[in-house]
């Protein structure tokens, strides 16, 4: 009616008159608005209106006017195909009281039909008192339904009425029942005819525009709403409905028009949950289903009127519309979830390759789980052989509760199976179950459902991944899908923490000293540099050597020479402060941190280790010797404090052995002699082989100036020129005939030149260069690690060794040897930058390049 109205007055006064009995209606609707025939207002504003209109036009029968036109303005809708499908104006007039809902839902009319005759009682419902424009309007509309068939109007005479103290109002219709079946005006029926298929065009259009508008729109609510607008056009009602969920568990999805907020969730539960047709009002609801799931509901509603038995198949169309919608929207998600699934199993397949300790891989299978799997909680639990229990190592989302827990193979008969038979399968566990251990946990954690799949590799048992979620339990129900992509996560872990368990093993070997049980030498040069970090912090180092062990090796064989490396490892570990650390740095030698100790506090504590090494029952005497020095008294950086304490070890030596000696006893004296006995290795150096001492003064030169180059101090670089100058000083014990042997050496010949390196650096240790005895003895390691002797590798070399195998392989090359010519520098320098990074220091050969070209 509304929409009737605007379109009338706006056909005699103009948009200024819509505006004015807008304005003099009261009410807040736009024109826009109200030309929406889809549009409903309420039964008091279509009064006011009609009273403003009748006032605006001067036409106290506008209320007529405007019923006349109602029927003829949906010539091109629904509605009036829906009515001209009935077949007569009889059938329309019988159906009038579902036909007048379509456009007031506030009148009741109750038809007595009989051909070319109907007298109709219309009868305002509660609280809806009858105006006499309303009662117009009434008669208008009656006298259209022979219009749509393409005879004359139906005559119409009112007589009672309501809205003037009658119990209702009385009309009676009256037309040419014979015209409107055979003999209606031929232009009049085109006329008709055409408003209809222009109707059925308009729908299917409608139809059709809803699925273009489908496919464009890419936003699930958005194509909801559209669809709900639609169903409106199509189905004529005051309030629809649509109410669904993309899955199970997930948000209520609600689409509507005509119910005031606060109304709708209800309604769309109550929609949902069991409707019931038989409730006040006329319900048209359909199924929102395709073939793979049910979503919801869709529902056109009208209080007080009725719904044709078409419109449920109009309803139905636009109800398949959203299923089709849905189901492309599910498949979507589910599309991107398997591609966020895909990405993170990528990301922890990378994470897991990358970690190296067993916490490492827990934390990183925790947070990956939640990318892949719906959940609350995960938990990644590590089996510790030391507390014999499932250790709780990482743990995401509210856990934690979980993050301390420890669980013992007695609590559960779950995890002793494992540890006895290790299964990979996932484990779910509901708040029924009747493992006693598990429910009470999952009490305490609030979790309603719980997935435990265990870590398993190689049959040995890792731990177990714990997924849980503490509400809407079906989002982890154990389908075949979900415990398979969780063992597919937990046998990347499986794998990892076995290689993470591999490096662990190999760390802690690289770290101890798997004979004695010590931490080996790396650990000891890392705590010496944590030591010497420390500011104000004064420490003593004592270096302890077995006396005469070499004879236990040779008279009595290595196992007993092993057994006697034990037993004084277990004799200074006994002896040691909780502060003090003790370490096997290599073949008999042993250190001692004792932090915060100077070196008169010391010699006590020495004196104890001796003794107690002594008092070790064994098959031989075990004595040993033991050096101090301590910082910073006695040194001013770690390669001075090493040498101090190694002059000392050597002290008590040479003085007699099984006796403490720290570096105060030693002082210039050392220095003297270390000096002399340099001396007497060139000397013998040069009396077996000119050309060797040649080619090392020429190191010790080029070795110097690099060191100057990249930063080392006076005493390092001073260090360094005693290790270049001696570097192969151990070829005196190689026989000539291998060192100038004119073509390829034999194996057992390699083999006896690779012994230069370490013999040299007994020699100059033995003659008091313990620190550059340690560049010799490593100046043909390399980078990468395949060098001799002991094969370490990057920073586990010295800078200074790494500067000497750089300017002794250079210096080799460009000089000429029994077995090839010589290079010319700058095909040396490709060669070594040809093996820069592997076997060379990248750094090293950079600055013998600058070196060089600053020569040149």
């Amino acid at each position: 009616m509304a929409s009737t109205l605007v379109r009338h007055v706006r056909t005699r006064a103009g948009e200024d008159g819509v505006q004015e009995v807008l304005s003099r209606a009261g009410v807040e609707y736009t024109p826009e608005y109200l030309d929406d025939v889809a549009n409903w207002i309420w039964h008091e504003e279509a009064i006011e209106l009609l009273v403003s209109a009748a006032e605006v036009l001067g036409n106290e029968n506008v209320g007529l006017d405007i019923g006349e036109e109602t029927v003829r303005q949906h010539a091109g809708t629904p509605v009036a195909t829906l009515m001209r499908s009935l077949g007569s104006p009889e059938a329309i007039y019988e159906q009038l009281s579902v036909g007048v809902s379509k456009f007031s839902t506030v009148t009741e009319l109750v038809p007595e039909v009989a051909p070319g005759r109907a007298v109709v009682r219309a009868r305002s419902r509660n609280g809806f008192p009858r105006h006499p424009h309303m009662c117009a309007w009434t008669k208008g509309l009656l006298s259209q339904p022979p219009v749509l068939f393409g005879a004359a109007p139906a005559v119409v005479e009112e007589s009672t009425c309501q809205a003037r103290g009658g119990d209702c109002c009385r009309y009676i219709v009256t037309w040419d029942a014979e015209q409107a079946a055979t003999g209606a005006d031929p232009q009049q029926l085109v006329t008709a005819l055409e408003a209809q298929v222009t109707a059925m065009t308009e729908r299917l259009e409608s139809m059709y525009a809803t699925a273009r508008d489908l496919i464009a729109i890419d936003d699930l609510d958005a194509a909801l709403a559209r669809i709900t607008e639609r169903a409106a056009t199509a189905v004529r009602a005051p309030n629809y409905l649509l109410a669904v969920r993309t899955a199970p568990g997930d948000r209520l999805r609600v689409h509507h028009r005509g119910y005031v907020d606060e109304d709708v969730d209800a309604a769309a539960r109550s929609l949902l949950e069991g409707w019931d047709e038989k409730g006040p009002g006329a319900r048209l609801v359909v199924e929102v289903a395709s073939a793979s799931r049910h979503y919801g509901r869709l529902m056109a509603a009208s209080p007080a009127g009725a719904f044709f038995p078409h419109e449920r198949e109009l309803l139905d169309v636009y109800a398949r519309y959203a299923a089709t919608v849905l189901d492309t929207a599910t498949a979507f998600e589910e599309a991107r979830r398997r591609e966020e699934q895909s990405r993170a199993l990528l990301e922890l397949s990378r994470a897991m390759a990358a970690a190296s300790t067993s916490d490492e891989v827990a934390r990183r299978l925790a947070d990956a789980v939640p990318a892949v799997v719906d959940c609350d909680r995960v938990g990644a639990f590590v089996w510790d052989e030391a507390e014999d229990a499932l250790v709780c190592r990482a743990v995401t989302g509210d856990g934690e509760m979980v993050r301390d827990l420890r669980i013992r193979p007695a609590d559960t008969r779950v995890l002793a199976d494992q540890v006895e038979r290790p299964k990979p399968g996932p484990i779910f566990f509901d708040s029924e179950t009747d493992d006693p251990f598990v429910a009470a946990i999952m009490r305490q954690t609030g979790s309603r459902a719980l997935i435990v799949v265990p870590i398993v590799a190689h049959d040995h048992f890792y731990g177990s991944l714990h997924v849980s979620v503490a509400e809407r339990a079906e989002r982890l129900q154990p389908t075949p899908a979900l415990l398979n992509l969780l063992a597919g996560v937990v046998a990347q872990a499986a794998t990892a923490l076995d290689n993470a368990r591999l490096i662990e093993t190999m760390a802690h070997q690289a770290r101890f000293d798997n004979l004695t049980g010590l931490l080996g030498h790396r650990a000891f040069h890392e705590a010496l540099e944590i030591q010497l970090d420390r500011p104000h912090g004064a420490f003593t180092l004592a270096a302890i050597d077995i006396d005469d062990f070499k004879l236990v090796n040779d008279l009595h064989g290595h196992p007993l020479g092993d057994e006697a490396l034990r037993r004084v490892a277990e004799a200074l570990r006994r002896s040691v402060g909780d502060q003090d650390s003790v370490f096997r740095v290599g073949g008999e030698e042993f250190a001692v941190l004792l932090p915060g100790i100077t070196a008169a506090a010391a010699r006590p504590v020495a004196e104890s280790l001796r003794a107690a090494v002594a008092d070790v029952p064994f098959t031989l005497p075990l004595r040993v010797s033991i050096g101090l020095a301590s910082w910073p008294a006695d040194a001013t950086d770690r390669d001075g404090l090493l040498e101090r304490v190694d002059d000392a070890l050597y002290a008590a030596k040479r003085t007699g052995k099984d006796r403490v000696v720290d570096s105060s006893e030693e002082g210039e004296a050392a220095v003297q002699r270390r000096k002399s006995h340099r001396g007497s290795l060139l000397d013998v150096l040069r009396a077996k082989d000119g050309d060797t001492l040649a080619h090392s003064a020429q190191v010790a030169a080029v070795a110097v100036d690099i060191g100057r180059l990249l930063g080392l101090d006076p005493a390092r670089l001073a260090d360094l020129r005693v290790a270049g100058q001696l570097h192969d000083v151990g070829k005196l014990a190689v026989p000539a005939s291998v060192l100038h042997k004119r073509g390829p050496l034999e194996e057992d010949e390699m083999g006896l030149v690779r012994t230069h390196s370490v013999v040299g650096a007994e020699l100059v240790a033995a003659w008091g260069h313990t620190v550059a005895a340690r560049f010799v003895l490593q100046h043909h390691e390399r980078i990468d690690g395949t060098g001799y002797p002991n094969g370490v590798a990057g920073d586990e070399i010295t800078l200074e060794a790494r500067i000497l195998h750089a300017v002794d392989a250079f210096t080799a090359m460009i000089h000429e040897r029994p077995y090839r010519d010589a290079m010319t520098a700058d095909e040396a320098l490709a060669e070594l930058r040809a093996h820069s990074g592997t076997q060379f220091d990248a750094d090293v050969v950079a600055a013998l390049e600058r070196i060089r070209s600053g020569r040149e």
